[in-house]
């Protein structure tokens, strides 16, 4: 049983979660059977625990992964594959590859690897493969469109535009998504979103009831130790998902918190820059300040 905090970065937040995507990933292969093999894609460190899972057969990231993920996926010789694309193009030729290998299941990271700034302009295509998903894709019928699911580390709330966004909400016409809506896994899995009715399942079986006790005390902690970052670096909080410049998001999540990087800084772009190393390590170091004093035990992912 998870009774630990991890705390991870990636490239437009720092994050404290109570599980990892290989929770996630354990979760899916349990409900889908043991025989059960997917493929992975992501774009971030925080990725890596999935792409090594046992159930996965094929581990791929975007053209613009970070070069960990890459360096990763290169050690794994076939069962690795580095898309020449960002995003959702290199999302699809990872699928049409799994769909080739005959791998029924395709697990997928959210922001960065198919969305990007909450851009949903492109969700047409992602709904065209979606709702083919599960049905046969060569002349034969040995090959079949692989069923998606999303886990990402994103709060509900974070996922709900995206129902929309992708055509999720009208994926009533595809036979096996309506047999297992429960396609977005968000907060790594502990909260599972039908994308047909937004309903939410709980799936904390595996963590330690104690450490989810703690959690509106963790959470309030770490934002009070966060405001003299703030301070310090001229940020402010967002008011709204769409955050302006210099302003900080705080999305609201039942396991964890995330603090946003500022997408710009004096109008200029801050996350993935060097800039943001020094606020990203003061946010960091607030969190495990707050785990201190709270006696909570922690982890953290590397940087």
């Amino acid at each position: 049983m998870e009774d630990r905090l991890i705390f991870s970065v990636v490239q437009s937040s720092v994050n404290a979660y109570l599980a990892d995507k290989a929770y996630a990933m354990d979760l899916l292969a349990k409900r889908l059977g043991p025989d059960a093999k997917f493929a992975y894609y992501g774009d971030g460190p925080n990725d890596i625990s999935a792409m090594l899972h046992e159930r996965t057969a094929l581990a791929a990231c975007p053209s613009d992964a970070d070069p960990v993920v890459k360096i990763a996926i290169d050690s794994m010789g076939r069962t690795g594959f580095v898309a020449g694309s960002p995003l959702l193009s290199g999302f699809l030729e990872a699928y049409a590859l799994a769909a080739s290998r005959g791998i029924r299941y395709f697990a997928t990271d959210r922001d960065d690897s198919i969305v990007s700034k909450g851009d949903f302009s492109n969700g047409s295509e992602f709904y065209e493969m979606a709702r083919r998903m599960g049905e046969g894709c060569s002349r034969h019928g040995k090959e079949v469109w692989p069923l998606v699911y999303i886990i990402t580390g994103g709060s509900v709330q974070q996922n709900l535009e995206m129902l929309s966004g992708f055509g999720l909400d009208r994926l009533g016409c595809n036979r096996f998504v309506r047999r297992d809506p429960y396609l977005v896994l968000a907060e790594n899995g502990l909260r599972q979103i039908n994308v047909l009715t937004g309903q939410v399942a709980e799936c904390t079986g595996g963590i330690d009831p104690l450490l989810i006790g703690k959690m509106p005390e963790f959470q309030r902690t770490v934002r009070q130790l966060v405001e003299p970052v703030l301070k310090k670096y001229g940020f402010v909080w967002a008011n709204s998902s769409k955050k302006g410049d210099r302003e900080v998001g705080w999305p609201e999540k039942r396991y964890g918190c995330s603090v946003d990087l500022p997408r710009t800084v004096d109008g200029l772009p801050y996350r993935r820059t060097e800039s943001a190393w020094p606020f990203i390590k003061d946010t960091l170091d607030a969190m495990v300040l707050a785990s201190e004093q709270l006696g909570l035990k922690f982890g953290v992912f590397p940087l």
